[in-house]
């Protein structure tokens, strides 16, 4: 746990790179701890706040494959799939993303926008 808050207080430092690395080692010292999921997830933020679009998309598809039943995991495909839409042009990545939301989380609060996301991406696909 100690680790986790050191990782933490870097982030609210504004040492995002540290912070990534802190979080990164609380995980691959407890993959299957309470808040592994969740030290993922800030690695998400702070990859993204250092435009880092790619490999935050893919730690997002890390929790959503290895943490399935995870809280965040519906959270973690929508913002794989923002990122791959908004950030990176990967449209047919973003499409499977919000498929998988929709399939794998069907009573999640997300699944309607989701699918109005999906739809108007497969719109722009089609032209």
């Amino acid at each position: 746990l100690k680790t986790y808050a050191d990782a933490d207080l870097l982030s609210r430092r504004g040492k995002d790179e540290a912070a990534v690395r802190a979080f990164e080692v609380f995980v691959g010292q407890s993959p299957r701890g309470a808040l592994a999921d969740r030290a993922l997830m800030a690695v998400v933020r702070l990859r993204a706040g250092l435009g880092r679009y790619a490999e935050a998309a893919e730690v997002c598809r890390r929790v959503a494959g290895e943490y399935r039943a995870s809280p965040v995991a519906p959270e973690a495909r929508m913002q794989a799939a923002a990122f791959y839409e908004e950030r990176l042009g990967r449209f047919q990545e973003a499409v499977r993303e919000y498929e998988a939301l929709m399939a794998d989380y069907p009573d999640s609060p997300l699944v309607e926008e989701a699918r109005q996301k999906l739809r108007r991406l497969q719109e722009r696909i089609r032209g």
